[in-house]
């Protein structure tokens, strides 16, 4: 059976590609759905080789009953976060993309009520914790106010460092959530070698090694997204008193006579 010829191309079988393998895989990046993917694909396998290489550190840092009370505190926040978080990072990831002139309002609104449930879902946490944590780290932190102030604050904290990469999906710039994870990675790596250093392995070392980048990488995070990114993206979005449909939807076919594009 003989190969069919492309049309115009000589001997050129059809379905090949006059660049190759390199050809096709460069046109295959150069849709931004693929792209974004693949971004985000390589986000998750940095951060999880980092995230082993951070408890193997700590194991081999720290004396085993300190690094089982930081991880008891470190779970119980990143888990009372991800309640708060009301689903709205992939929610972000969605809406971002077509809220138009309205994406630093959605922005602010996700955050406002995530920060709210975060601050209320970590006081009942910590006030409650008799009857769910009578022993462990968790009774130490509700007994101390300073403490206490500071596990709502991370809580509430913690919950902005999720959805900001919720934000950053929905502008397609997950290049730069891929930058912020890996140094935050990093950044652990080299504060809890610092801080096991000079504090021995005692107390909450290894917790303040989450929270310390944490911490810089939310504001410098959300610098860029409200100076830069959202800015950007609200100028080139049509001004319309509904949600923008994204390129080729169906939506996006219908006659739309109330917008206006801004200059």
């Amino acid at each position: 059976m003989r190969t069919p010829l492309v049309p115009g191309s000589g001997s050129r079988p059809l379905g090949s590609s006059p660049d190759g393998v390199a050809g096709r895989f460069i046109g295959h990046l150069a849709d931004p759905l693929f792209r974004h993917a693949y971004t985000l694909i390589i986000n998750t396998g940095l951060t999880s080789v980092l995230g082993i290489v951070y408890w193997v550190l700590v194991a081999r840092l720290f004396e085993s009953h300190e690094v089982g009370v930081n991880a008891g505190i470190i779970s119980s926040i990143v888990f009372l976060s991800g309640l708060a978080q009301l689903n709205l990072r992939p929610m972000l990831g969605r809406f971002i993309p077509v809220a138009g002139v309205r994406s630093s309002r959605l922005a602010l609104a996700s955050y406002a009520s995530s920060l709210a449930v975060a601050a209320v879902a970590a006081v009942v946490f910590l006030a409650g914790s008799s009857l769910w944590a009578q022993s462990g780290p968790i009774p130490t932190v509700r007994d101390e106010p300073v403490l206490a102030s500071m596990f709502v604050a991370s809580t509430m904290i913690w919950t902005i460092f999720s959805l900001q990469d919720g934000l950053l999906v929905g502008l397609r710039a997950t290049g730069w959530l891929t930058v912020e994870n890996v140094i935050f990675g990093i950044a652990k790596l080299a504060v809890v070698a610092l801080l096991a250093a000079s504090a021995g392995g005692a107390g909450y070392a290894i917790t303040a090694s989450w929270l310390v980048p944490m911490i810089v990488a939310v504001a410098v995070v959300n610098g860029l997204l409200f100076r830069r990114l959202l800015p950007a993206h609200m100028r080139r979005a049509p001004v319309t008193d509904r949600l923008v449909s994204a390129p080729g939807s169906c939506a996006s076919r219908q006659p739309t006579t109330s917008a206006r594009y801004s200059p």
